[in-house]
């Protein structure tokens, strides 16, 4: 059986490690510091630095694409072999099967005028 030309390109799993980091900028000095890494990581190994790129993508640094660091530095520094940076509780909130209690607002009444404008009272309408 051949192997597609993906698979060939990717057999030291940089693909996969670019496909899976937010800042896309500068490839082929990202692709040169991950050719650099001895041992070539392994199925584990990319499964860990994928999970490190999740959660410091969950981080208060990573919030703005220009504080994230480029892919190469990342490599370079072999990064996902230390704490990443620590999350954003509100963005740690929104990863999937987050499930938020509902807020309920108060029916419309006297002295909510302002809930009723902004639209945070249960009747849904606005003045």
């Amino acid at each position: 059986m051949k192997a597609s030309p993906s698979a060939l390109f990717d057999l030291d799993g940089f693909e996969y490690f670019w496909s899976h980091y937010p800042r896309k900028e500068n490839k082929l000095e990202a692709r040169r510091a991950w050719s650099k890494l001895r041992p070539v990581p392994d199925a584990l190994k990319l499964e860990a630095i994928r999970t490190w790129v999740e959660a410091a993508s969950m981080s208060d640094q990573w919030r703005e694409k220009r504080y994230i660091p480029h892919a190469s530095t990342v490599i370079n520094q072999r990064r996902w072999e230390s704490d990443p940076p620590s999350p954003d509780p509100m963005r740690a909130r929104m990863r999937v099967g987050y499930n938020p209690t509902p807020v309920s607002y108060p029916p419309c009444g006297a002295g909510q005028e302002a809930a009723h404008a902004l639209g945070c009272c249960d009747c849904g309408e606005t003045s």
